[in-house]
């Protein structure tokens, strides 16, 4: 429609200077006119004084008809120019109503579209609850070409292909079982590992919590399976590119803004790897009276897009260098976390959480070194440390 208009105003403006252009000649030809019979009633008067001419009262009698033609040439011209104004009005009127009507269908759209995404949200949280909060995945690591050669190799880690949930261990001599909530072969791929998470990334949108990180020996490869390599990302990096993915498909609707911290923990020191000097911070409980954790002086940091964060200068790791390498990682005690918070107004929101005036926030924390391993021995299979309690914030 906006279109059409567009079109049709050149035309109209065409239309409108043609007319009154031949309105001045109009005029013009009819002041000569005039001019030219006045001109010859005084030369026919002058002549009738002195001798009569009947070539010159031919003349005379030819001039009324030809008068009487231009006024109404003048008259249908006058005539087309209020028809034409009287349709350019009525094309205008139905252009609007077309607009309108656009509109109107356009919002009925876009409350349907809320509806559906309100819809999508509720069975998409349903279905994660279904799996399970806390969920429990392992990766089995595949055996590296430069141990294939080693003396006194046994695989002691097995997978049924029935069963994505089962894992045998071999421990000394005998099998045990265990149930995970997903069990991923040695062959499986990176995106394989994410399609599982993927779901988790979505709800961090939606604004819930999340948090994952890798668990292992050293050299269990928790460092490939979190960030990767450049040529093929980890989870890090494919959430980061998801969540950005997401957020761009919903920017008619909403408007998000997303914040990045990151720490080290090494030998339980805390280092804020955005900060220039490396500032050692603590965890202290959070004033508000929620009880629940914070870093103070923490630097958070405002994004704008995928590419943005990985342009993000952090501070090198108090371990030294570590390669992305899934035989090779940092010292046990040495933990990197990464949190990503999504913050979305709550100005015309809907849901079943109860949100505060302030909006809604979700927060993802990425974890890519959690390498002490738990003791059987211990009663609780969790440790008192810096890291566990931050990766709870």
């Amino acid at each position: 429609i906006q279109c059409m208009s567009e079109h049709l105003a050149p035309q109209i403006a065409a239309y409108e200077r043609e007319i009154g252009t031949l309105r001045e000649e109009l005029l013009k030809e009819i002041g000569h006119l005039e001019e030219k019979k006045e001109a010859a009633v005084k030369a026919a008067l002058s002549l009738c004084l002195c001798v009569e001419s009947p070539a010159l009262q031919k003349r005379l009698s030819a001039l009324p008809p030809t008068l009487r033609t231009m006024k109404t040439d003048y008259a249908s011209l006058r005539s087309q120019v209020r028809n034409f104004s009287d349709f350019y009005g009525t094309a205008i009127k139905e252009i609007m109503a077309a607009i309108n009507e656009m509109s109107e269908a356009n919002k009925d759209l876009l409350e349907k579209y809320r509806k559906e995404v309100a819809l999508r949200r509720k069975y998409h949280e349903q279905l994660v609850e279904l799996k399970g909060n806390i969920r429990v995945l392992c990766r089995v690591k595949p055996v590296l070409k430069e141990d294939q050669h080693e003396e006194g190799q046994a695989v002691v880690v097995t997978t049924d292909p029935n069963n994505e949930s089962a894992l045998t261990v071999l421990s000394k001599g005998k099998a045990k079982n265990f149930e995970l909530d997903k069990v991923f072969h040695p062959q499986a791929t990176q995106e394989e590992v994410f399609q599982e998470i993927e779901p988790l990334i979505t709800s961090c949108i939606d604004g819930y919590h999340v948090c994952i990180f890798a668990y292992g020996q050293t050299g269990s490869g928790k460092t490939y399976s979190m960030e990767g390599t450049v040529e093929n990302p980890g989870i890090n990096q494919r959430a980061l590119k998801h969540l950005f993915n997401e957020i761009e498909e919903r920017k008619d609707m909403w408007t998000y803004t997303v914040s990045v911290s990151s720490v080290e923990i090494y030998n339980e020191v805390l280092r804020d790897l955005l900060s220039k000097d490396g500032e050692k911070l603590d965890i202290k409980i959070n004033p508000d009276g929620t009880g629940q954790l914070h870093v103070p002086g923490l630097r958070v940091m405002e994004v704008k897009s995928f590419q943005h964060i990985k342009k993000v200068k952090y501070q090198p790791l108090t371990a030294g260098s570590r390669r992305c390498d899934p035989g090779l990682e940092g010292p046990p005690d040495s933990h990197t976390l990464q949190e990503l918070t999504t913050h979305l107004p709550a100005a015309g929101l809907t849901g079943k959480r109860q949100q505060n005036r302030h909006g809604c926030s979700g927060t993802m924390i990425y974890q890519d070194s959690l390498a002490n391993p738990v003791s059987l021995a211990v009663p609780s299979p969790f440790q008192n440390d810096k890291c566990e309690k931050l990766a709870g914030v």
